[in-house]
């Protein structure tokens, strides 16, 4: 079993500053010299560590939010691609994009039912009435 590093008190600040650069908690551990499993010992002894990594990871986030606006605004190229991968990477999705809510799974039909398609989307009722089947048309 490795052997956990010695906690310092002036680690949480140096994570928030790594979080400020934009860094992941990897980036931080190795310039901090200690593993994941110390910052994982860490976090659980010592509270101030535990709320200096989510800082570090909010700060991390905005460095990277921040990125394209500064390209925008400095006039500079900007490899929106690249950054687009890496933002993907880091944090899952572009924080541009809306948040939907899913909707919990529904329970599926028994194949010896007649599956409706329309009636799983909550579509709005136009008054007109059944739909014709879509299909090629004949002109």
């Amino acid at each position: 079993m490795p052997r956990i590093r010695d906690y310092d008190p002036s680690f949480a600040d140096q994570a928030v500053a790594g979080g400020r650069k934009g860094w992941t908690r990897a980036e931080i551990a190795s310039d901090l010299g200690a593993s994941q499993i110390d910052f994982e010992a860490w976090a659980a002894a010592h509270e101030d560590f535990a709320a200096a990594l989510g800082e570090a990871d909010n700060e991390a986030r905005a460095w990277w939010d921040r990125l394209p606006a500064r390209a925008v605004t400095s006039g500079e190229p900007f490899r929106a691609t690249i950054w687009a991968k890496l933002y993907a990477s880091r944090f899952g999705r572009p924080s541009h994009s809306p948040s939907q809510p899913r909707k919990p799974a529904a329970e599926p039909k028994p194949a010896d039912e007649p599956f409706d398609i329309l009636a799983e989307f909550d579509l709005p009722d136009d008054g007109l009435g059944p739909k014709p089947p879509r299909g090629r048309s004949r002109r």
